[in-house]
This record gives C-alpha cells, sequence and structure tokens, in this order.
C-alpha cells in the first residue's frame, strides 16, 4: 500500500462516527429476529450469543448500582450457561458444586460423628442438589458451617439443573 492510500484510509476513518457497542446491539437484535422468521435457529442463536454480549460491554444510562447488577447478572448468565446456550458449561457447574459440596460436608459434620467416607458424601451432597424438595435428610448432624453448606447446595443445585436444562432444550429445539 502506498503512504497515500494509507493517509486517506486514516482520514476516512476518522471521519466515520464511532460505533456504538449499543448500535451493534440492535443490529444483532434485529438480525437474529429476522433468522427467527426464516427459520433458521442455529443462526439466530449465534447472533443471539452476540447480542447478549454486546449488552454486557454496552453502557447503559441507569445508576451505577442497576448497571453493576445488570452486568454482574450477564457475565454469570454467560459463565454458567454461555447465555443459554451451552448446556456442558452448566453441567460442569452442577458437578463441581456437588464435588465440593462434599467436600466442605465431609469437613463440617460435628465433632461427636465420624465424618463419612467420600463416597457418602458425594451421595449426600448430590441428595441436597437434586432433590432439595425431598426431605431425606442423612443420620449426620452438622456444624453452623454445615448448614450454611446444605443450604448454598439447595440452591444452587436446582440453578445449575435448571440452567443445563434449558441449554439441552435450546439444542434440541435447533
Amino acid at each position: 500500500m502506498l503512504a497515500e492510500d494509507k493517509t486517506r484510509l486514516y482520514e476516512f476513518r476518522r471521519a466515520l462516527p464511532p460505533v456504538m457497542a449499543e448500535d451493534v446491539e440492535i443490529a444483532y437484535r434485529t438480525l437474529r429476529k429476522s433468522f427467527e422468521d426464516r427459520g433458521n435457529k442455529p443462526g439466530a442463536d449465534d447472533f443471539y450469543y452476540g447480542e447478549m454480549l454486546l449488552r454486557r460491554w454496552a453502557p447503559r444510562g441507569h445508576a451505577k448500582l442497576a448497571r453493576f447488577t445488570h452486568r454482574a447478572v450477564l457475565w454469570l448468565h454467560w459463565l454458567v450457561a454461555g447465555h443459554g446456550l451451552r448446556a456442558w458449561r452448566a453441567a460442569t457447574c452442577f458437578g463441581l458444586t456437588v464435588f465440593f459440596g462434599a467436600l466442605l460436608l465431609r469437613a463440617t459434620t460435628t465433632a461427636n460423628q465420624k465424618p463419612p467416607d467420600f463416597g457418602g458424601a458425594l451421595l449426600y451432597a448430590f441428595q441436597f442438589c437434586a432433590m432439595p424438595l425431598v426431605r431425606s435428610d442423612p443420620p449426620l448432624q452438622y456444624s453452623g458451617w454445615g448448614q450454611i453448606v446444605r443450604l448454598g447446595l439447595v440452591i444452587l443445585g436446582p440453578v445449575f439443573a435448571a440452567a443445563m436444562i434449558f441449554a439441552l432444550h435450546a439444542r434440541i429445539r435447533r
């Protein structure tokens, strides 16, 4: 490229208005709706993913706390389930929750009881995550921290399971 062409290109780029993330987000949303209307679900999913990423990066006109909360929720949604399109991420989060929950449950039994072996603790953690409404408490007593771990398992397990089911549903619908 000649030096004149580079200079002309630089001047042309400076003359263009900057592209804002909100503008690209609107374009992605329009393209996604167009793909959905034509029945092209895989193409629409790609634009949905890009739209959500741009929504997370775009500054909003709300108060700082609302902006932070909005970005945090979108970031967690991306991390856990890939904006509802990556089932393996939710399955990994579910498995890690069960694994670390088992380690913590094993460590937080009361002092007068023998802690369960790792397999038993893994089974208890899975029961707390997968079936939180079924009241089948294990015969172990947990300390205060153990109760907090159980509460975390009862809350996080169904959230990750639901994210996995929704992502699998989106995959099957393609």
